[in-house]
């Protein structure tokens, strides 16, 4: 099997998926069988449950007067929101938009800053979790924080549906409705909790790219989004603060991103292949790299940098999130691993590459925005949907293959000459 793979489109992805996927036995295939149908089942039950709560159609104008916005997770996660809430206040400008963003045990700062920064978003409310809970055989509200909060629109981003969290939807469903929803989208199963029995497999269950939620969503209001949108304005205190700071570190002219950390280690290309990077940026297009990442990245950040010969400098834990964002708006090109740095960028339609494993299938967090590329390694192992210290995968991504698909952006989207290999 081919071990690497580059890809621009979702339709490039899927090609790639089904030229990856393993061979299923007859007992896997009855499984997968009766798993998609109980899926479609739930589907049905949840369809049943919208008609009776909400009204259904399409609301005009003049009936919307608060939208509400349910969205999970920090960064990456509500960075591709961005487009969706947007389009939204675009088609209801006189709405007040609210987005409740369920932080669980992550730091809130982040999206409470993400949302913060934009002026189409009224007010954010942040939660740890869903204020509807099950109680036994009931559920209870704690409305502490959303007290007299009501809306006419609840638009449900969660990926929890997605991830296959049935009780989750339902209770995400009941917050609509407590809330006086008189119109709610979003809530849909595309998977199933407690599939570890057949994780080769697994991709097939659910082939959403998350990312694109809210395309089908706002579907249903008759909506479509637009990428090219420019979701984040230009912060003036933000980017004369990231000049400062650049100059500090000698950066005058035009620079690369480079984030070569994450979460987790199986995400990580190794910081010293990043380093090669930065030296053929510098010597191939006279770009030096800005590091990126957060206060606990550094060490990474500065094993890039002293790698580098000089053509890297670290802002790993030394920018805010709008120094981040104002950053990546004057960055020629931004190189990321399979972080929430890749969707901030890509999100503002800077040319971006994403370095992804086979952890879980590349269709799942392929970035939004019109100058996306990603490049993808593989094990023997495909997918594995497990977590650790494996990076076998990314380890099968060389030098040489990122300097190709470097080089193929930097034509199609940078100097906008054809590319010749």
């Amino acid at each position: 099997m081919k071990n690497v793979y580059t890809a621009e489109s979702i339709h490039e992805i899927q090609n790639i998926i089904q030229e990856t996927q393993p061979r299923s036995s007859l007992l896997l295939k009855i499984r997968y069988f009766f798993i998609r149908s109980k899926i479609i089942f739930l589907n049905i039950i949840l369809s049943v449950l919208e008609f009776f709560l909400f009204k259904q159609g399409v609301p005009k104008q003049d009936e919307i007067k608060t939208i509400v916005v349910y969205s999970v997770g920090i960064l990456g996660d509500n960075a591709v929101r961005l487009p969706a809430i947007f389009t939204l206040k675009k088609a209801y400008p006189a709405s007040k938009i609210i987005v409740i963003n369920k932080y669980q045990n992550w730091n809130p700062k982040v999206p409470q800053q993400l949302f913060e920064s934009v002026s189409y978003i009224d007010r954010v409310i942040l939660v740890k979790d869903n204020p509807v809970q099950k109680k036994g055989i009931s559920f209870i509200y704690d409305d502490e924080q959303t007290k007299d909060l009501e809306c006419d629109l609840f638009i449900n981003l969660s990926p929890l549906g997605p991830r296959g969290w049935l009780g989750a939807v339902i209770r995400e469903m009941l917050l609509a409705k407590k809330l006086k929803a008189k119109y709610a989208f979003g809530f849909k199963m595309y998977s199933l909790l407690g599939l570890k029995d057949i994780q080769n497999i697994k991709h097939l269950i659910s082939n959403l790219n998350y990312p694109r939620l809210a395309e089908e969503i706002l579907k249903k209001l008759h909506l479509s989004i637009d990428y090219t949108d420019q979701v984040f304005s230009k912060n003036d205190e933000a980017s004369k603060s990231v000049d400062l700071k650049l100059k500090d570190v000698g950066v005058l002219d035009k620079y690369a991103i480079l984030h070569p950390g994450g979460t987790l280690v199986c995400q990580r290309w190794p910081a010293s292949r990043y380093a090669e990077i930065a030296i053929f940026l510098d010597e191939q297009y006279g770009l030096k790299s800005i590091i990126t990442g957060v206060e606990s990245e550094s060490e990474i950040a500065n094993e890039v940098v002293e790698r580098s010969k000089g053509s890297a400098f670290s802002l790993a834990g030394k920018t805010s999130l709008l120094e981040t964002i104002a950053l990546i708006q004057k960055a020629q090109i931004t190189i990321s691993n399979d972080t929430g740095m890749l969707h901030l960028s890509s999100v503002q339609n800077v040319p971006t590459i994403g370095i992804f494993g086979s952890r879980d299938t590349p269709l799942w967090w392929f970035p939004i925005g019109e100058k996306k590329s990603v490049i993808i390694g593989f094990s023997k192992d495909s997918y594995r949907y497990l977590d650790g210290n494996i990076i076998t995968d990314l380890l099968s991504i060389e030098i040489a293959d990122l300097k190709h698909l470097i080089n193929k952006m930097y034509a199609d989207h940078i100097t906008k000459q054809p590319y010749r290999e």
